[in-house]
């Protein structure tokens, strides 16, 4: 059973100290400033949740062709003696997708959305020029430093306007 969120913007086995992120409220407009002060809480659970995008998605590959191959061979009459095994790994792959969905939850509950979990790039709601907009970041970057247009997808990043 995958254990619940955790209650507080602390992520367990993660220490918090020097994040700002305590403060984020789900409904909240961000600026440069507080999505990087977010970004300590942000890129610890968008590493996880990469880590584990990257990996389901290879474990769901093998599955594909190692069920391709048993059907091939259904039409004998064989008892398949790894059904057990494989009926295991289904498991285990539902429990981590699921885990997946309890990061985009706990990012979506500090205001973050997620853009694409295998690259790590999530989207930050922001006021940019007094239009909605939001500030993009993505797994690697040192800060938040690019921003969108309200439903501008990820290529479409401009470079922040630096403050003078």
């Amino acid at each position: 059973m995958t254990p619940p969120p955790p209650a507080s913007n602390e992520r367990p086995g993660r220490s918090t100290e020097n994040t700002a992120s305590a403060s984020v409220k789900p409904s909240q407009v961000f600026t440069p400033e507080t999505a990087n002060q977010a970004l300590p809480l942000v890129r610890a659970i968008v590493t996880d949740l990469t880590t584990l995008y990257q990996d389901v998605n290879a474990r769901q590959e093998r599955l594909r062709g190692l069920n391709g191959r048993r059907r091939r061979v259904a039409n004998r009459e064989i008892t398949d003696p790894y059904v057990e095994e494989v009926a295991d790994w289904h498991r285990t792959l539902d429990r981590d997708v699921d885990r997946m969905q309890d990061y985009v939850d706990e990012l979506s509950s500090l205001g973050v959305s997620v853009q694409d979990p295998a690259t790590g790039s999530v989207k930050f709601p922001a006021i940019i020029n007094g239009s909605p907009a939001s500030l993009s970041w993505q797994l690697g970057e040192p800060q938040v430093e690019y921003w969108l247009e309200a439903e501008e997808t990820f290529g479409g990043r401009k470079l922040l306007p630096s403050e003078e």
